[in-house]
């Protein structure tokens, strides 16, 4: 078992059992990420990884699917931030919204990926 992976058990982030996702999709496993956030410690431990590979990157803004709480300006180069991605539909709306207001989409990170490996891409 991964690391993150018992950290988010730790804390109860990561339940098992049966769940009709918000996608439609049913999964035999849940990850509620808020309650990896309530815990900075074990929350920084699990995003570590992916904040080495964020400070790697040449990016000006950070932004998730409540895109409406951000302003981008034309030419920024927007990184998508998601904590769980199942189909990759919010991204992709999110890159959308990201290049109707002239930004441009450098990628997309999170911490738990559920996509299939058909799914479209936002880059």
């Amino acid at each position: 078992m991964s690391e993150a992976l018992e950290i988010l058990k730790s804390c109860d982030a990561f339940l098992e059992g049966h769940f009709l996702l918000s996608s439609g999709r049913h999964s035999s496993a849940y990850c509620q990420m808020a309650y990896l956030q309530q815990y900075p410690d074990r929350c920084a431990e699990v995003m570590k990884t992916v904040a080495d590979k964020v400070k790697e990157m040449d990016v000006d803004v950070i932004v998730g699917p409540a895109l409406k709480r951000f302003a981008i300006h034309p030419g920024e180069k927007c990184l998508i931030a998601e904590d769980v991605v199942t189909t990759g539909i919010s991204s992709l709306e999110t890159k959308r919204v990201i290049e109707e207001n002239g930004g441009i989409c450098v990628g997309i990170t999170c911490v738990v990926d559920r996509t299939k490996p058909e799914a479209p891409s936002p880059i």
